[in-house]
């Protein structure tokens, strides 16, 4: 294999380096056009799938509490003591 190699295809490529090299050239522009394409296309369906959620009404994030013996995990005891509600609206004292 690597006779014929050496044989044929490595005098051919020396007698025409420009055409070879266009040739090779032109394949890798193709790759990174398919592969450019491939990525545009995942992000319209990401931005497409994100405005029918909002359309039709579902959060972006949605969190959850975890309560850890009577206060949210992660928080500090003396922030947590001061969140209070007062007339329908949240607030926090610091």
């Amino acid at each position: 294999m690597l006779r014929l190699l050496r044989e044929l295809s490595w005098p051919e490529m020396r007698h025409h380096a420009w055409r070879w090299l266009s040739a090779w050239f032109a394949v890798v522009l193709g790759v990174a056009l398919a592969f450019a394409v491939h990525l545009i296309n995942q992000s319209a369906l990401g931005e497409f799938s994100a405005a029918v959620r909002s359309v039709s009404g579902q959060p972006d994030f949605a969190g959850k509490v975890v309560m850890v013996s009577g206060r949210a995990a992660g928080a500090p005891p003396a922030r947590v003591a001061a969140v209070t509600l007062g007339a329908g609206q949240p607030r926090v004292a610091l």
